[in-house]
């Protein structure tokens, strides 16, 4: 359907491009929010996310799933967004708030891994994001982070670790309450 939709799109169809972004909307705004994690600046960049998928239409070819592409688009304009902004080396996790933009149901984490991500040090946070949504490569993310290849298998890796040991002591924590 969406390559459909896409190729329909790149004929001048207003009306299959409008389709492609009401169906995959709020999965772009998702991926934004993690890597930005306030509501304004994740609608933002989801609309520069379809700018650029709808100027560089014609570069799409069908090789692999349609979202994994976009989730690529995405992920490359959120670190844009953080570099032009210079977040991505000053920004602390302590400024991060709770209250923006809450997951879909179709996107659902749940409030205790979101807890768990949002503690996590901000390189591990985002080479882990990047390598679940964008499905990059370490190649990619390291050029993406400004760090040696070997580093993000390290930073992959501890984000994972830190992750399952914070959910099972959250869960452990949550069978000892009952």
């Amino acid at each position: 359907m969406d390559e459909w939709l896409i190729k329909r799109a790149r004929s001048g169809d207003q009306e299959a491009f409008s389709m492609l972004v009401l169906r995959h909307q709020m999965f772009v705004v998702n991926i934004c929010y993690q890597f930005l994690r306030v509501r304004e600046d994740a609608e933002d960049t989801t609309q520069e996310v379809f700018i650029k998928l709808y100027r560089n239409s014609s570069q799409y070819q069908a090789q692999g799933k349609f979202r994994s592409y976009l989730a690529k688009i995405a992920t490359n304009e959120c670190l844009n967004r953080l570099r032009r902004e210079k977040k991505m080396k000053t920004v602390r996790l302590e400024e991060y708030t709770h209250a923006n933009v809450p997951p879909t149901k179709e996107e659902n984490i749940s409030p205790k891994l979101q807890e768990a991500l949002d503690q996590l040090p901000t390189r591990q946070r985002l080479a882990f994001l990047m390598k679940i949504h964008g499905k990059a490569c370490y190649e990619s993310i390291a050029s993406e982070l400004e760090c040696p290849v070997s580093a993000v298998g390290s930073l992959i890796f501890r984000a994972r670790q830190t992750l399952q040991r914070k959910l099972k002591s959250s869960s452990e924590e949550q069978e000892a309450s009952q």
